[in-house]
């Protein structure tokens, strides 16, 4: 059951990731060319390249965080060893998934708080909770995954053992 879950939010992620960057880069290419041939551009093409890059940041975040990839401050994690380097790895994800999970109710909180304004992005039209949403989405993915590093490190007894890739 955790696998499928963890091959479908791998397969949302790098969709959204990688459908971003294509529909983001199309868009300021058009709108680039359109500006440079007519002297006229796409109005909402700045706003919704914007939305993307957040999409694509914060989904390519918690895709890193799934591969174990992420950004670690390991200075005093590299000068333990045995036992206590792996309570103080296990410490780390803990405090890490405690934090992102924090986030990510706080990320809500916000989303709702937009969401009450009902207000929307004027050169698109769209609600102004969707980005917000968006995040939180994706804050909720990194949470999930670091739940899975510490499952995953109780099962194997290994540190830095990030989830395998499916193939």
């Amino acid at each position: 059951m955790l696998r499928k879950l963890d091959l479908l939010i791998s397969h949302i992620e790098r969709f959204i990731i990688g459908s971003s960057l294509i529909v983001m880069t199309a868009l300021i290419f058009v709108n680039v060319a359109l500006r440079f041939f007519t002297g006229e551009t796409i109005t909402w093409a700045e706003d919704f390249a914007i939305v993307l890059m957040i999409c694509m940041s914060y989904f390519a975040a918690a895709y890193g965080t799934r591969l174990n990839r992420h950004i670690t401050m390991n200075a005093l994690y590299e000068t333990l060893s045995g036992r206590w380097r792996k309570v103080f790895y296990i410490f780390g994800l803990i405090v890490t998934a405690s934090l992102t999970g924090f986030l990510f109710v706080m990320s809500l909180q916000v989303t709702r708080t937009i969401y009450d304004m009902q207000g929307k992005i004027a050169t698109m039209g769209i609600p102004k909770y969707l980005p917000y949403l968006v995040v939180s989405v994706a804050i909720l993915f990194m949470t999930i995954h670091f739940i899975q590093l510490v499952v995953r490190f109780f099962k194997t007894g290994k540190p830095d053992d990030a989830l395998e890739m499916e193939e």
